[in-house]
């Protein structure tokens, strides 16, 4: 038996793998872990996982993406350190051979921004992409990088193709995620020429950079 907390969650994940069995793997492809501090947060997410048949130890199968989202400026700090603890774990990385041997990392800018400030922010999620990029090109696994960025300033909004322009050396060699959310929505895609529009830039950013 569960107390109320990990019952509540393993609900949630038996929805989700009820929603795999009827629709499909691509209709709940990601669980992303907010406040991510440290290897166990994501361990502890597998273990949920495989309790409802997400995770397959034996099969050395993963069904949807673990995704750590680091948040805080010193969790951004330290995100280059969880992440190659994590990755020296063979159990671990044999996960993610399934799943095209790429790892999801989420950085969070409005959070970030929140705890240390617009300046600070930046430059730490320009760090903590470089750190990550080490990590990743030692430990011969593909990085996605998720950028977790909000419509203002403030929380990382701007342009998207300068921001993916900016981005330091292989952090799109296996692709790039960023939120699109709230207002942003309405104003970049309620119109349909104006949202190919943006898409277009999407695109060419990516192209440029790749």
């Amino acid at each position: 038996t569960y107390s109320e907390e990990p019952a509540g969650e393993l609900d949630i994940l038996r929805t989700a793998a009820d929603i795999h069995r009827q629709y499909g793997k691509d209709a709940v492809p990601n669980y992303v872990i907010s406040k991510a501090t440290t290897v166990s947060d994501v361990l502890e997410v597998a273990l949920l996982l495989k309790e409802v048949g997400l995770l397959r130890v034996r099969e050395q199968k993963l069904d949807l993406n673990i995704v750590p989202l680091f948040e805080t400026i010193d969790d951004l700090r330290n995100c280059g350190k969880v992440m190659d603890s994590l990755l020296s774990i063979s159990d671990y990385t044999r996960l993610l051979d399934g799943r095209g041997r790429v790892q999801e990392v989420m950085i969070g800018y409005s959070d970030s921004n929140k705890d240390g400030g617009f300046l600070t922010s930046g430059w730490e999620l320009q760090k903590a992409e470089m750190a990550l990029i080490d990590v990743f090109q030692r430990r011969k696994v593909g990085l996605r990088l998720f950028h977790g960025r909000g419509g203002s300033v403030g929380r990382g909004g701007g342009p998207s193709y300068e921001a993916i322009l900016a981005q330091p050396a292989g952090a799109v060699g296996a692709g790039i995620r960023v939120t699109e959310q709230g207002e942003v929505i309405a104003g970049k895609y309620l119109n349909p020429e104006l949202g190919r529009q943006n898409l277009d830039h999407l695109v060419a950013a990516m192209l440029e950079v790749a």
